[in-house]
């Protein structure tokens, strides 16, 4: 018991102390507020483990949204650059073209096939760096990243290209 409990004023009539029943109600009253007082020091300790926990919760979450904020613009920004490339390999008379002592056309099949290859390596799949192309009768040993292509009975590098729309009347002129 408190230390006022147990030393109680003097009665304010008789000027004693409080002897048997009402020592026991003062008694039994500090009792029931040191309950009650313990039980809400508890409640608010668990109150506040559980709030404690949320904010942990609440920076876990918020740093995974970050991180998943970074990716979407990430893809975003990916998606973007395939839109725009797209618009240019698909756009009409806009081909895969090879030099060959004057730039040449890829067959049409040729050219579907370096779309495949060329979107392999956009997307970063391993060892999409460089691709055979059989075009008009003729393995090519295309390298994307140099774009650059190599024939078997050409040692050297010649270029490649499908920036630029050259029409197909321009297409296998030698100047």
């Amino acid at each position: 018991l408190p230390a006022t409990l147990r030393t109680a004023p003097p009665d304010n009539v008789t000027g004693a102390y409080p002897t048997g029943r009402a020592h026991a109600q003062a008694k039994n009253i500090a009792t029931q507020v040191l309950h009650n007082r313990t039980r809400q020091l508890r409640k608010l300790a668990d109150q506040h483990q559980k709030f404690t926990a949320a904010e942990k919760k609440c920076a876990t979450l918020q740093d995974q949204v970050k991180v998943m904020a970074d990716e979407i613009a990430e893809l975003r920004e990916q998606l973007q650059i395939q839109k725009n490339i797209s618009r240019v390999v698909h756009s009409p008379g806009v081909t895969w073209q090879y030099q060959n002592y004057c730039w040449e056309a890829f067959t049409s099949e040729g050219n579907e096939k370096m779309h495949k290859a060329y979107w392999e390596y956009l997307s970063g799949s391993p060892n999409s760096r460089y691709s055979t192309i059989s075009s008009g009768g003729v393995d090519r040993l295309v390298d994307f990243k140099l774009m650059q292509q190599k024939t078997h009975d050409n040692a050297d590098n010649a270029p490649f290209s499908f920036f630029g729309v050259r029409s197909s009347a321009m297409v296998n002129h030698c100047s």
